[in-house]
């Protein structure tokens, strides 16, 4: 996939897929663990998703278009 691709898959991600954007401006202030995003987008989004599949659908997604990058057990914006 080459960097026009995954910026318009990007923008769809954001555009289509609920938290996604929400996610990114939490992001933004700072990085986080696999169970504060959950618990984040469990908030923000009013749901009472059970298991974290939902999050990890959203955090895979955003690593494959560079969104998001991950350091040990931590997300963080990436500097594309």
């Amino acid at each position: 996939m080459n960097g026009d691709e995954k910026s318009l898959i990007a923008e769809q991600l954001k555009k289509r897929v609920a938290g996604v954007e929400e996610l990114l401006a939490k992001l933004e202030e700072g990085d986080m663990d696999e169970n504060e995003i959950q618990a984040f987008l469990k908030e923000t989004l009013k749901v009472d998703w059970e298991t974290k599949i939902q999050s990890q659908y959203r955090l895979h997604w955003l690593l494959s278009t560079g969104l998001v990058r991950k350091s040990g057990n931590r997300y963080f914006i990436s500097n594309m």
